[in-house]
């Protein structure tokens, strides 16, 4: 008789478990897809950056415009752009589908290119 009143419990019980399982694995997505967005918002700052670097060291062309294409090719949009002296700092946003339909907002990266304060430009090296 005792196996009568416990007949379905299996049930319930495996149907808990997959609701434990998705929910573990939907957050795990969600992570993913926010790190993902993080390390595209940090490699567009860096190329933009260089990029507007470069400019500015070429002259005739705007550093902020070409920080903006080339932040635009890597997925991600110009938000401020600030060209001082020798160099350039430009914040980016990605917004990726993951991220937008799961509420995460957007990615945002900063990043600066240049030579620094305290270094004089003479003693700059590259290895």
């Amino acid at each position: 008789m005792r196996w009568a009143r416990d007949r379905g419990s299996g049930t319930v019980l495996m149907v808990g478990v997959i609701a434990v399982v998705l929910c573990v694995l939907g957050g795990g997505l969600a992570l993913v897809s926010a790190v993902q967005a993080s390390m595209r918002a940090s490699t567009a700052a860096d190329m933009a950056a260089l990029a507007g670097e470069s400019a500015l060291l070429k002259g005739g062309v705007d550093p902020c415009a070409a920080a903006a294409r080339v932040a635009s090719a890597g997925g991600a949009t110009l938000r401020t752009c600030i060209p001082t002296g020798d160099s350039v700092t430009v914040d980016v946003t990605v917004v990726t589908g993951a991220t937008a339909r799961l509420g995460l907002g957007a990615a945002t990266a900063r990043s600066r290119a240049g030579y620094s304060a305290g270094i004089p430009r003479s003693t700059a090296t590259v290895p």
